[in-house]
């Protein structure tokens, strides 16, 4: 059996709880000779193919047990062109830019020799930051600027009429996300100030329902994920001190519906998904728009499934697998 490669920022920052350590557990568990390799870990060689430095994982018995053998194992090199199937796990807001820019296009030239690789490079590389929501019908989304101008910024607020939420397009866990009442708070400069210091700024109306949280959704190849009338979604509610709903700034997970609106949402952004080969992908919804598209390592698994008691993850390894011809 060809053997499948899962690219990661890095082994020493792995942690168990995260999906992707559940996805390398159970390709192992049903028999796929899977490998990790970080996003620094890939070569060009001189005749064009792409040469890794995999940690060959091993079936055990929990994520845990998993992640230390990645750790105490030895990286050997692979020929990726051999590949049976790649998955790219990375997360470019939490490392280094110019490393994950670079990955991508390698992993392009993986695709374009016919390796199935996930999510598709190409689609990543027009994901990789919150800009991919102006790519979004704009009935999916609220009204949003981007820009690194402080005065388009605040005319942009002040024709909202209303408050008003700020944030980098590049970046994780809610870090440099501020609401502000309009153009006149007092704060407004200093938080333009702060997010211009990563880069453009993502000015976008605020939508009342975020005080309630917002909720995670899981597609699959442009679909929500359900089995058995359960769907994979999670709703995050904010701690009641921020308004954020993000879990690492105190947001708390409760089970997750997928109302009316989510699936009329995800019939509108489904199609562009498949289009730019998106195979998974986790949705924050608020109200009836998207707010945030996580491409990438889209999280929430483990949540959906300890309240629907649902193996979705599983389902989609089985889909990824079957995707791939294994």
């Amino acid at each position: 059996m060809r053997p499948c490669y899962v690219i990661i920022n890095s082994v020493s920052t792995m942690k168990p709880t995260q999906s992707t350590a559940d996805l390398v557990l159970r390709m192992a568990a049903r028999g796929v000779p899977v490998g990790v390799i970080g996003a620094d870990g890939i070569d060009i060689m001189p005749d064009g193919r792409l040469r890794g430095r995999a940690r060959m994982a091993t079936r055990a018995s929990s994520t845990q047990k998993l992640v230390e053998q990645l750790r105490s194992v030895a990286p050997v090199p692979v020929d990726l062109n051999d590949a049976g199937m790649v998955w790219i796990r990375v997360n470019p807001g939490r490392g280094p830019g110019t490393v994950h820019a670079m990955v991508l296009e390698q992993l392009a030239a993986l695709e374009d020799a016919g390796i199935p690789v996930l999510n598709s490079p190409r689609g990543l590389m027009l994901a990789r930051s919150k800009l991919y929501l102006s790519r979004l019908p704009i009935t999916a989304r609220p009204p949003t600027l981007v820009t690194r101008n402080a005065e388009a910024a605040r005319a942009f607020v002040e024709e909202l009429a209303g408050p008003a939420v700020l944030k980098p397009v590049i970046g994780t866990r809610g870090r440099d996300v501020f609401v502000v009442r309009g153009a006149d708070d007092p704060n407004f400069n200093q938080i333009v100030d702060v997010i211009f210091r990563s880069g453009l700024a993502m000015v976008q109306g605020f939508v009342p329902e975020a005080r309630d949280g917002d909720t995670r959704v899981l597609l699959l190849d442009g679909r929500l994920i359900e089995r058995d009338g359960q769907v994979a979604a999670v709703r995050r509610v904010p701690s009641g001190s921020d308004f954020r709903s993000n879990v690492h700034v105190g947001g708390k997970p409760a089970p997750g519906k997928a109302t009316d609106a989510i699936r009329a949402l995800v019939e509108s952004v489904g199609p562009k998904l498949r289009e730019d080969g998106l195979f998974l992908v986790g949705l924050d919804v608020i109200g009836n728009v998207v707010v945030e598209a996580n491409v990438f390592a889209a999280g929430g698994f483990s949540d959906a499934e300890a309240f629907t008691g649902v193996d979705f993850l599983g389902d989609v390894v089985d889909a990824a697998l079957a995707k791939a011809g294994y």
